[in-house]
């Protein structure tokens, strides 16, 4: 885990179909506020939001039900990609 949440489990969740995707990290540490920004110098929730942006998708922050953190990432491609072919 990361030197600032104090975290001893994290819980990564995955789920999707071919129209939509979502992804899910939670982790047992000292959480963190909703809105938060990073501090100056770190990416940090800054670089998770502008990367989902560059891509069509949301990412949110805030703390778990239980306490620490969790993150969460949503995606629905366009309608007639092929994202998923292979």
């Amino acid at each position: 885990m990361g030197c600032c949440t104090s975290a001893s489990s994290i819980a990564v969740q995955l789920s999707g179909t071919a129209e939509f995707l979502q992804l899910q990290v939670v982790d047992n540490g000292v959480g963190i506020a909703s809105g938060a920004v990073a501090p100056c110098g770190h990416l940090g929730v800054f670089g998770m939001h502008e990367r989902a942006q560059a891509i069509g998708a949301s990412v949110t922050v805030g703390a778990g039900d239980d306490g620490g953190t969790c993150v969460s990432f949503s995606w629905r491609p366009e309608p007639g990609s092929n994202w998923c072919a292979l």
